[in-house]
């Protein structure tokens, strides 16, 4: 079988400018340190590397909203500090009342108290980059607030909803302390009552200022398409204490409650001095919806805001403050403690999550260089090979190219 010359020669410059792709190929490997250019250079490392990469920055985001989340976490934390820290002076000046020395400088405690006040209201609604620490899932309205009846209410409808944190693929966490669990005492509504029901009953504890638990009962009547009665009961065993009716008119629009008893609709200051009663019902949160009934009533009892109110007027009226405010006080500072412990608790699980993304982070880089990455140890020593085979062939082919058809004649 005769081979041509012009088959050595086209042979020749294919493998030349194979060996010179080659070089270019392992030079660009070297400048840009990564192996894989295109995905045909190596489909199943493209994939990997288009996994790896989806994974890191998945990782990543989720690193951010867990940092997000520590820093939500620390200022509730450093918030309720300040609240203890506030309230330990509080005790305080009820401790320092019960002597007859202190009660001739009542002006002094009055504004000692007022200024407490205030800054419990302000420490209750105060906000990280927009979003009220306090105030469940409603970032618009304040979660506590003094009404124009001169008494504090709760403000947000949504106080015991819960903020939510994506933290893994497989995981959520809570990063926020509801509004209800630490502002306890309002006798508060919250959810969906089904406005096609006929009738629901709610109960709930009623707690005295002495400690004394009592039964809560409210019944909602549905009495036409866009109206329901509602009554409350405050019950000592078989025995009715006290009772409170409310028409409440409905928005078919809104779904709200837009009048009770034919006004504005409010909330309802409750006291009953002979059984120690003291607390503030409200209706006004309720949504009314043809869905099922999530509807929530939270206990009810002295709360920290009107304990704090009602403490400053009998020492403006120069009148004992009973033992039973002290009380209060030592309920608000047990609580507070569990509650930041549970934000202690929240803050430590995502320290710990965050390692674990960190730690994930460092093996999955890992395994993208090892995928992606050039060796560049290797490149160069292969570098050299094929730059010696290209001279080669540049050797090869000054003897083979200047032939011509007058080397043969």
């Amino acid at each position: 079988m005769r081979i041509s010359d012009r088959f050595l020669t086209n042979s020749f410059l294919t493998n030349l400018n194979g060996n010179k792709e080659q070089v270019s190929k392992i030079q660009r490997q070297i400048s840009t340190n990564s192996k894989i250019e295109k995905p045909s250079d190596s489909p199943t490392g493209a994939a990997r590397v288009v996994r790896l990469v989806k994974q890191l920055d998945q990782n990543e985001q989720y690193r951010n909203a867990i940092n997000q989340a520590i820093e939500f976490t620390n200022t509730s934390a450093s918030v309720l500090d300040q609240m203890k820290e506030n309230g330990t002076r509080a005790s305080v000046i009820l401790t320092e009342l019960k002597n007859p020395v202190n009660k001739m400088i009542k002006g002094n405690y009055e504004e000692q108290l007022k200024n407490i006040y205030d800054i419990f209201i302000e420490l209750a609604n105060s906000k990280h980059e927009g979003r009220y620490l306090f105030g469940g899932t409603d970032s618009v309205n304040q979660p506590i607030i003094k009404n124009s009846a001169g008494y504090v209410e709760i403000n947000s409808d949504f106080i015991d909803g819960r903020q939510m944190v994506k933290i893994g693929d497989n995981l959520d966490q809570q990063i926020n302390l509801q509004g209800d669990e630490i502002f306890k005492g309002f006798a508060n509504f919250t959810g969906n009552l089904n406005i096609n029901e006929a009738s629901k009953t709610f109960t709930n504890v009623i707690e005295g200022l002495d400690g004394k638990k009592y039964t809560g009962e409210a019944v909602f009547t549905k009495t036409g398409a866009d109206t329901f009665d509602m009554q409350f009961n405050i019950k000592d065993g078989a025995t009715t204490l006290y009772t409170l009716n409310q028409n409440l008119q409905i928005d078919l629009n809104t779904n709200r409650i837009v009048s009770i008893n034919g006004g504005t609709p409010q909330s309802v200051k409750i006291d009953l001095p002979a059984n120690n009663i003291s607390f503030v019902f409200d209706t006004r949160h309720l949504t009314f919806y043809d869905r099922p009934t999530t509807a929530k009533f939270s206990d009810g009892g002295p709360d920290i805001f009107n304990t704090l109110l009602q403490v400053r007027q009998l020492v403006e009226n120069q009148e004992e403050v009973p033992s039973e405010y002290s009380k209060v006080f030592d309920k608000f500072f047990s609580n507070l403690t569990d509650k930041i412990t549970k934000l202690g608790n929240i803050t430590n699980k995502l320290n710990d999550t965050l390692q674990v993304q960190d730690s994930m982070n460092v093996d999955l880089t890992d395994l993208l260089s090892k995928t992606k990455d050039t060796d560049v140890a290797k490149a160069i020593v292969d570098l050299q090979y094929y730059d010696y085979i290209l001279n080669l062939s540049y050797k090869s082919s000054s003897m083979i190219l200047p032939k011509s058809l007058m080397d043969f004649i």
